[in-house]
Parts: C-alpha cells; sequence; structure tokens
C-alpha cells in the first residue's frame, strides 16, 4: 500500500493505492480516489487481511501497472470493509511477492509500459555511484545486482531513494541482500535497468523475511562450493567488448568496453582546469572580474577547484583510439587530487602548466575503459571519446580473459596477449558489462517510495550475525 501525497500539500494525501491478492493468490490494483480518503483513511493496514464488498471496477490501463489484472478497482462511499483474522486462515497464500529471475526480465521487459514486478539480488554498498544534486543530496544511487547465476543487472535509485539508500550505516560485512517490490525495466543503451517506481516500489535491504533468508541460505551453500567469488567490483561478460576498429566503426547510441594500452598523452602539461565548485558540478569556470563563475550553475567564486582532464592515445592490435580521462578516472589511478598534485609540483599560478612523472607513467598501462558513445560521438570527424569508467585490476584481467580463452591467462606486459584476446570468438558481439556484487545479510533496512526526476542524465563473505535495523522511507 502506498499514498500519493496532494501536490498543493505533501502532508496530506492525495490518493491511496494498493495492490490486493485473494484467497487463490491472484492480485488488483485498488484505488481511494481523493474524495473517498477521509472515509478510508487508517481503516486498512498493509498485510491485513480484510473482507470487502461494493467496488466500482475500471480497465487496467497505463504503462508501468502493478499488477497484469486486466481491471482495477475503486472504492466508492458505499465500499464495505471488514478486517479478518489472518492467523485462522491458514490456506489463505502467505506470499507477497512473487519474484521474476534476471533472466525473465532481460527477456521480458525491453519496452515501456511493462508491468511492474519483484525481484531480488545481492550488492555491496562500497560500489554504489552517487551522483549529487546542486544542493549536495544524492540525486541517483547507481550500482549493480547479482542473482545466485550470477546473471547481473544495472540498478538505478532515485530521489529519496538514493538519500535513503546512502544514510544506511554499513555496519555489516559486505556484501548484502536487496528486494525490490513492484520495480520496473528501462532501457538504456540497449541495456535493461533495474529503477523504483514512482510511489510503487519498495527496497528491502537484509531484512529477516523468507525470501532474503532463503536467498542467504543458497548464497552460503554456493560460496561455500565455489572460490571464484569476484572482489574486484566488476563482472567481466566479453560480449560487449569491442576492438579499437570496432568502437570506431560504431553509429549508433551504445555503450561498450575497450581493453587496450595506453601508447601516448596528447596534453602533457594542460592536464586540469579549474572547475566549479559543487562537488556535484564538473563544469569548467570562466574568468569573471576578479573572481571565477561556473559556466553552468552561474556561481560565482573567489577560486575553483582544480580537476583532472588527461587525453590519452589507447591501441590494442585493431587500431587506436583517442580517450578522454576525466577527473575520477584520474584521481583513481594517481591516487590524489588534481590540486595536490599541483602543490607538489609549485604550480601556484592558475594558468601555470608543467609535466608530470606520475602522469607520464600511465604509458604503457593496460586497462579496461567503458565508454559510452553518444549521438555526438559518431557524428564527429575528430572523434575524441569520453571515458566513464575504468579498471586495472590484473586478476579481473585473467578472469575475463580466462572465460573467453579457454581458460588462458594473459601476461598484461605483452601485447602479444592483446591479439590473443582480440582473436577470441564472441568478445566482439554486443551485451552488458558493469559493476558486480555479491551479498549476505548482516542487518534490516527498507525503505519506501519515490520515482526519478530525471534529466537523462565489490567476494563473498558468509555472516550468521542477526538482521538487526530497519530504515524506511515514506510518504506523509
Amino acid at each position: 500500500m502506498w499514498i500519493v501525497p496532494d501536490k498543493g500539500n505533501s502532508s496530506e494525501p492525495y490518493m491511496i493505492d494498493m495492490v490486493l491478492m485473494d484467497e487463490e493468490g491472484t492480485r488488483i490494483q485498488a484505488t481511494i480516489e481523493n474524495t473517498h480518503v477521509s472515509t478510508f483513511k487508517g481503516k486498512i493496514k498493509e498485510h491485513g487481511l480484510y473482507g470487502m464488498m461494493r467496488f466500482e471496477v475500471r480497465a487496467n490501463n497505463g504503462d508501468y501497472r502493478p499488477t497484469s489484472h486486466p481491471f482495477r478497482l475503486y472504492f466508492k462511499e458505499s465500499t464495505k470493509i471488514k478486517e479478518r483474522d489472518l492467523s485462522s486462515e491458514t490456506e489463505f497464500p502467505k506470499d507477497l511477492y512473487t519474484l521474476k529471475s534476471f533472466t525473465e526480465i532481460k527477456n521480458t521487459h525491453r519496452r515501456a509500459g511493462d508491468d511492474l514486478f519483484d525481484t531480488i539480488g545481492k550488492f555491496k554498498f562500497d560500489n554504489i555511484k552517487y551522483s549529487l544534486q546542486p544542493d549536495g543530496l544524492p540525486r541517483a544511487a547507481e550500482f549493480i545486482l547479482e542473482d545466485l547465476d550470477k546473471n547481473q543487472l544495472s540498478c538505478t535509485l532515485w530521489g529519496e531513494y538514493a538519500q535513503a539508500l546512502r544514510n544506511m550505516p554499513s555496519t555489516s560485512a559486505e556484501p548484502h541482500i536487496m528486494l525490490l517490490q513492484l520495480c520496473r525495466a528501462k532501457t538504456d543503451y540497449g541495456e535493461v535497468i533495474l529503477a523504483n517506481s514512482f510511489y510503487y516500489t519498495k527496497v528491502i535491504v537484509d531484512e529477516s523475511i523468507p525470501e532474503i533468508e532463503d536467498f542467504h541460505t543458497k548464497l552460503v551453500a554456493s560460496s561455500q562450493s565455489s572460490s571464484s567469488a569476484n572482489s574486484t567490483g566488476f563482472f567481466i561478460d566479453p560480449a560487449l567488448v569491442k576492438s579499437m576498429s570496432e568502437l570506431l566503426a560504431i553509429s549508433k547510441r551504445s555503450r561498450c568496453w575497450i581493453f587496450g594500452k595506453i601508447t601516448n598523452i596528447l596534453n602533457r602539461r594542460a592536464w586540469s582546469y579549474q572547475g566549479c565548485v559543487k562537488e556535484s558540478c564538473s563544469k569548467k569556470a570562466s574568468a569573471h572580474g576578479d573572481k571565477f563563475k561556473c559556466s553552468k550553475c552561474n556561481e560565482v567564486f573567489d577560486q575553483g577547484i582544480h580537476r583532472y582532464k588527461i587525453t590519452v592515445i589507447v591501441k590494442d592490435s585493431s587500431g587506436s583510439v583517442t580517450l578522454c580521462l576525466w577527473d575520477h578516472e584520474c584521481r583513481q589511478l594517481l591516487h590524489k587530487t588534481a590540486g595536490q598534485l599541483r602543490e607538489q609540483l609549485n604550480l601556484s599560478g592558475i594558468h601555470e602548466t608543467a609535466t608530470s612523472k606520475e602522469i607520464d607513467d600511465l604509458v604503457g598501462l593496460h586497462l579496461l575503459f567503458r565508454v559510452d558513445i553518444s549521438e555526438e560521438d559518431f557524428k564527429k570527424s575528430d572523434k575524441v571519446f569520453s571515458v566513464r569508467c575504468l579498471t586495472q585490476n590484473d586478476d579481473l584481467m585473467n578472469q575475463f580473459l580466462a572465460k573467453t580463452n579457454d581458460e588462458q591467462q594473459v601476461d598484461l606486459e605483452s601485447d602479444d596477449d592483446l591479439e590473443i584476446f582480440f582473436s577470441q570468438p564472441g568478445v566482439t558481439s554486443s551485451n552488458n558489462i558493469d559493476d558486480a556484487t555479491t551479498t549476505t545479510p548482516m542487518s534490516k533496512r527498507s525503505l519506501l517510495d519515490y520515482e526519478e526526476g530525471h534529466d537523462g542524465g565489490s567476494s563473498t563473505q558468509n555472516s550468521t550475525s542477526k538482521l538487526q535495523k530497519t530504515i524506511k522511507v515514506e510518504k506523509p
């Protein structure tokens, strides 16, 4: 059950929605519209058992429906409700969730308008990537859910969901188990992504419910019989990896990973810029009198924050491409901020530049780069692709090559292995790759109801500790 608040007064309910289930397990959506909220508010509790009669029946139209039933019930002034004793109804179904497998989700949810559904997977708090609003609060939380068969789906939680997830105390050992009730699937760059839906979705993390406890039991059994847990935070699916020549031939909006060696740095001296002071904004700041002004936020400040922007040439046996490494990825490789490196080089002037051994030492690194190609990218004659994510974990490289090369490992110091890598069948078809996660329940947490208001824009550990805390975010 969920409450839709009044747009003019968020403390007052505008409408109450719920999913009802009968003794045969059939589910149907029921709605209490604004004119009847005062009559029925507080008379129905989630997970309660009721006898109900005298509804108005309408067609169940619209996208992202909470049930697949062809009809929808609406409360009327004459609707009657009588609470019943659930404990006496021994034959009444107790299953609250109808879990869809990741395989089923990928196969059936590639278009808008699908019904909402429930699913479950494991994740790690350490691998959640937050994007921030101008006020510093999380706008979105992006991470990977993985099922017991090691199938993976990207997941994005928006708004208050992301804020609640960020506020959860991660006091227990990674990984954790998340159950998504009434979530939705969308596609981005051809990839199926899980997301919360407006007011409907409930997110449950590590709570003591049968579905999560069953998942945990199977996870422990699986981890005890296998030593192949991935501690890197990534799972490599060879289907999304492209060669340089294939990347250059892409002519539509897409996402891929490339594996190659950095052979040159094009801006050895001008490797940083002065950006906006807001952590959530990475735009360049321009001179504004004796101060600086952000080109996006229009904020005026005395001095900006120095951020990395390093342009590199990356090569494999098929050719080379030009990539732009932004601040986050450069800090990951250099282990210091641009401001710290400038201070180390005694660069005090805003436009003062210098070469750096740390940056020069990037040449020769073998890395996996994730590149998201926009429509603007493939229209340009001089293509420079922005890197959205990278990894240099040797074990991960070997793990990936073991999957694609019949357990043959790679010598990351040899260019010959790059040729071996891209000669493998199946390496260059298209699918998906992203952060991987695994999960074990330790503490007890829940979130409720919010929706994206968006503009488009890591080894398994066992625990016998009891589930503990609960966190919920509910609409007033």
